[in-house]
């Protein structure tokens, strides 16, 4: 009978963990279902060699005393310090509604061209292919893929191209903006990382222990 109590306050524990961890993965409104997916909370991609960027929503396009910076991180690093991101867009960008901006990131020299800007490098960082994650900065507010890292209800759409499944938009949301869209951008050349593999396991050890309960009240 203790064994089963035991068993019994094992699986609401780990059931409670995994509800917790599952219930952070909020969805936002698929922009067009005709086009995409639903938001499948991916957090972490994994890009070709070579990644397009295209920015097709950006708020602080609206206002000339508006800065704003969308760019990636290198996953397992803190993307909350500035210095583990990469601008593929940076404030330059801001206020120019008749440009549409163009960046791409090749992560074989490891560089950041934005054709729209002269220089002929937006950023640079040690070649190689690696996951990332995207952030995006608006004044002081900066909302990430990555979920954890985000506060104040700030959430992030992504939407899978049902043409070409190497094709994301990209919604960064906030409670803060009246639109609650602050920026939608669309990358090419990257896949989706699946959760992380540890929140299978917690799903598979709760199952598993279901037998040995039923083990042991036989």
């Amino acid at each position: 009978m203790k064994k089963e109590q035991i068993f019994r306050s094992v699986i609401v524990a780990l059931g409670v963990l995994l509800m917790s961890v599952t219930a952070s993965f909020a969805s936002v409104i698929n922009p067009n279902p005709a086009v995409w997916h639903d938001d499948d909370d991916t957090e972490i991609f994994t890009p070709n060699a070579l990644v397009i960027n295209f920015e097709i929503w950006d708020a602080a396009d609206l206002s000339a005393t508006a800065n704003s910076e969308f760019g990636f991180f290198f996953a397992g690093t803190d993307p909350t310090n500035a210095a583990n991101r990469v601008t593929i867009f940076g404030s330059e960008d801001g206020y120019s509604l008749a440009l549409a901006e163009l960046a791409t990131i090749n992560f074989s020299t490891g560089m950041v061209r934005d054709w729209n800007n002269p220089i002929p490098a937006q950023d640079v960082f040690a070649p190689g292919i690696n996951n990332i994650g995207f952030y995006y900065t608006i004044n002081n507010l900066t909302i990430y893929t990555t979920g954890a890292d985000n506060y104040l209800g700030s959430d992030v759409g992504t939407f899978r191209s049902l043409i070409n499944p190497g094709v994301y938009r990209i919604d960064f949301t906030s409670p803060l903006i009246e639109q609650n869209r602050v920026a939608v951008e669309l990358v090419a050349g990257v896949q989706p990382v699946p959760l992380p593999a540890a929140l299978f396991l917690l799903g598979s050890g709760i199952a598993g222990l279901v037998p040995v309960v039923r083990r042991n009240r036989g």
